[in-house]
């Protein structure tokens, strides 16, 4: 999903399950504590949005 760089370090987090990834920042904002970066929208979700 995406790549997050802490103190020179990089951390990459991967979806547990398939969907769209909604990205809730930008390439270079700095980030607080417990921010929402991205939210994954489940593959079936989108399906039921459009029922």
């Amino acid at each position: 999903m995406v790549v997050v760089e802490a103190m020179k370090m990089e951390h990459t987090l991967t979806a547990p399950i398939s969907g769209r990834v909604d990205v809730l920042v930008s390439v270079g904002d700095q980030v607080t504590v417990d921010q929402v970066l991205a939210r994954l929208v489940p593959e079936n979700a989108e399906e039921d949005e459009q029922s």
